[in-house]
């Protein structure tokens, strides 16, 4: 029982400990010592995309290497999404899908 009732009293800090707000975002990069990684990718024909990743090491406030690496690889095809023009009307659009990066660090 006294776990049950803990286990009450600590569901609201949890839930509140939870938010949409993307606390991660960096906004300076620590420069003595650390690596800078950019990824995107760029529909170059309706079937192949760029996957485009860049590479800073950053050791004493110097960048001391850079690599960049492509790779090219199928798109995902279009998804139809609902569009409003300036006047007002609404009709669907074809729209490239767009890869999502999934980052793990070690």
């Amino acid at each position: 029982m006294k776990k049950v009732l803990i286990g009450f009293l600590a569901l609201p800090f949890l839930l509140a400990s939870c938010s949409s707000e993307k606390e991660d975002i960096t906004t300076e990069i620590d420069k003595s010592g650390s690596v800078e990684v950019v990824m995107n990718s760029t529909q170059i024909t309706p079937e192949k995309e760029v996957i485009q990743i860049k590479y800073k090491i950053w050791k004493n406030g110097s960048v001391i290497s850079e690599r960049v690496v492509l790779d090219t690889v199928d798109a995902l095809g279009t998804k139809l999404m609902e569009v409003e023009d300036e006047n007002g009307n609404t009709g669907e659009h074809p729209f490239p899908k767009n890869y999502d990066f999934f980052v793990t660090v070690q």
